[in-house]
């Protein structure tokens, strides 16, 4: 997959999963590295127990994604009731992006939408503007897009390229939901990581 969205179902092993799931839920819920009252949620940045995990990821994103990928940062994000997904482009640090379902405690799962990918031209139309907020339940951006809704469960995960494809939830998470994010840059990226 060199574009678009792709969906892998159980991307971690089992026992891998578990020890995720159960480190996610049970321990980053209760440590704040930082708080996003838009969003709705605590978040940990590079968070130190999973980055050996991103490393490992490696490989399988290059192969995804068909272009040869190196980790730039992991985010952890625990939403909490009423969590929200903006509309948006991630900065170039989200240059690939393995989106991992870590909980989901809604009666069905949480849609993501996310558009195809747009060109770098059509990127560069949006600088200043990567951010356009909150997108009201049951409609969808005026943007000249194609759009993809993505639903996941528990060790799914979207991937997806964060510069290049919008992405927002169209409706607020009812209850509870923890999820990672692994970016990934070219190889030959020479800027910050963070």
């Amino acid at each position: 997959m060199d574009q678009g969205v792709g969906v892998v179902h159980e991307l971690l092993d089992e026992a891998t999963f578990k020890e995720v799931a159960d480190h996610t839920v049970n321990v980053t819920r209760n440590i704040i590295n930082g708080y996003d009252a838009e969003f709705q949620r605590t978040f940990l940045h590079n968070y130190p127990p999973f980055i050996d995990l991103h490393y490992a990821l490696s490989d399988f994103a290059s192969d995804m994604f068909g272009v040869k990928l190196k980790p730039s940062y992991l985010f952890v994000s625990n939403y909490h009731e009423g969590g929200a997904c903006p509309l948006h482009l991630d900065r170039p640090q989200c240059f690939r992006t393995i989106d991992l379902c870590v909980s989901d405690e809604n009666d069905e799962p949480w849609p993501l939408k996310i558009a195809d990918p747009w060109t770098d031209d059509q990127v560069k139309g949006y600088e200043g503007e990567l951010h356009l907020g909150v997108i009201e339940p049951d409609t969808e951006p005026d943007l000249d897009v194609v759009w993809n809704t993505v639903l996941l469960r528990p060790n799914d995960a979207a991937c997806y390229s964060g510069t290049h494809q919008w992405h927002y939830r169209p409706i607020p998470s009812a209850k509870r939901a923890d999820l990672i994010f692994f970016h990934f840059v070219p190889e030959d990226f020479n800027g910050s990581l963070n």
